[in-house]
Parts: C-alpha cells; sequence; structure tokens
C-alpha cells in the first residue's frame, strides 16, 4: 500500500510579527473566555500563512512537487504587511478568526497563481476557493454574550508587522489527539533574498507542538480541509 501523507504549502511569519500575534492574543483568550466564547485556538508554533492545502497525497509526490517547483527560486523576494483582526465569513456570523495580510506588491497573489498553476499540471483538481490570503489563529465553536466586533476593538485595526518573504516551505501534517504536528518536507528560497541560497532541501525534526508559549495554550486540531 502507498503511503499517504497530509500537505500543505506554507510562508512563516518572522519573529517579531508572530510574537507580537501571539502576546495580543494571550489578552484576548481571556477576555473571549469570560464573555463566554468557545474557540479552539492555533497552537502559537503552528500560526502561519497558508499558501495552498493539499491535503492527503502519496508520499512519491513530495518529490516530484519539488522538482516541478524549482524553477520557481528565480522569482523576487517581496514584501507583505500583516494587518488587523476579523473573521469569517463575518463578524456577525463568526466562524473563524483571522489577521488580515496586504499583498502591497503583488508578490503573494502571483505565487500563489504560479503554484496552483504547477500543481495542476501535475494533476492536482484545482483549487475551489479564492485565494484570500489571511493567518487563521481560531475558530469558533460556541458565541459568547458580547459581540465579537466589540471584544476585539483596535484590534481590528492593529498593525502586525511586515515581513520579506525569503520563503515558502512544504510541509507535512499529522493529526493527533493532542493536535496537529507540522514537519518541513523541503523549501525554496525566492531570489534576491538575503538568504538567497537558490533551491535547497529542509528536512528537520518537528518541536513538541503541546507545550505552550508565554504561558499561552492554543491548540488546533485540524479537523477540516481549512485548518493547516
Amino acid at each position: 500500500m502507498i503511503e499517504r501523507i497530509r500537505t500543505f504549502i506554507e510562508i512563516r511569519l518572522s519573529e517579531k510579527t508572530h510574537l507580537k500575534i501571539i502576546e495580543s492574543l494571550s489578552t484576548l483568550v481571556g477576555l473571549l473566555s469570560e464573555e463566554g466564547w468557545r474557540i479552539k485556538w492555533v497552537h502559537p508554533d503552528n500560526v502561519h500563512l497558508t499558501l495552498r492545502f493539499l491535503g492527503n497525497i502519496d508520499i512519491s509526490m513530495v518529490g516530484v512537487i519539488k522538482k516541478e517547483f524549482s524553477s520557481l527560486r528565480e522569482k523576487n523576494a517581496f514584501v507583505v504587511r500583516y494587518t488587523g483582526m476579523g473573521a469569517f465569513p463575518s463578524l456577525d456570523s463568526p466562524r473563524v478568526i483571522w489577521i488580515g495580510v496586504d499583498d502591497i506588491q503583488g508578490g503573494l497573489a502571483d505565487l500563489a497563481k504560479e503554484i496552483e498553476s504547477k500543481l495542476q499540471a501535475l494533476g492536482f483538481e484545482p483549487e475551489e476557493k479564492e485565494f484570500r490570503p489571511h493567518v487563521t489563529v481560531g475558530r469558533v465553536n460556541g458565541r459568547g454574550r458580547k459581540p465579537l466586533t466589540q471584544i476585539l476593538g483596535s484590534l481590528r485595526e492593529e498593525f502586525w508587522g511586515e515581513d520579506e518573504v525569503r520563503e515558502f516551505i512544504f510541509m507535512k501534517s499529522v493529526l493527533t489527539p493532542k493536535g496537529p504536528i507540522h514537519t518541513p518536507l523541503w523549501n525554496i528560497y525566492l531570489k534576491y533574498s538575503s538568504a538567497d541560497k537558490g533551491f535547497e532541501d529542509k528536512i528537520e525534526t518537528s518541536s513538541d507542538m503541546t507545550g505552550n508559549l508565554s504561558g499561552v495554550n492554543l491548540e488546533d486540531k485540524e479537523s477540516e480541509k481549512t485548518e493547516t
């Protein structure tokens, strides 16, 4: 039997941007809990920007995709801004809480488009949803007394950081009772970044995803397709 693994492609936030988001979430978690909101929070170690969720694929495709994507090392690094906090489908009927992403140079949309094209060339089904870049931080399981709009307050317009995107990473995700364990399989550095090393493998041992960061215990069991 051919082994199948759950996979997605991500962009990691800079340490500075990531820390600011996690510190704000540590306060927000308490406020929402006090108002009766039940939310499954993404673990701090798993907070990322998803470029494409592939789902379960044959393990043999990992190398095939890597080879197909090798030309993307010629693409330039680009800048994105992480701004605001909102919810899908809306703040009045929230199911997913997110951090906004401003593609100020258009590089993110361009990269996502090329990735989609290359995946379809390999026989993957087209992505059903339009690419709407965001960073998922929580999923709503039960509404509280106070409206989410009021609780978020100024966070709806918060500036979280401006990052240069220098690479994207092909990830393996294993769902466990304690939450998902994400492991990087390989990455591609983009051109002209200060980390310009071209195309290379990076196989790493995943860290313990069950610990806390800054005293915050946020978990995401990723039971749905969109949960990466």
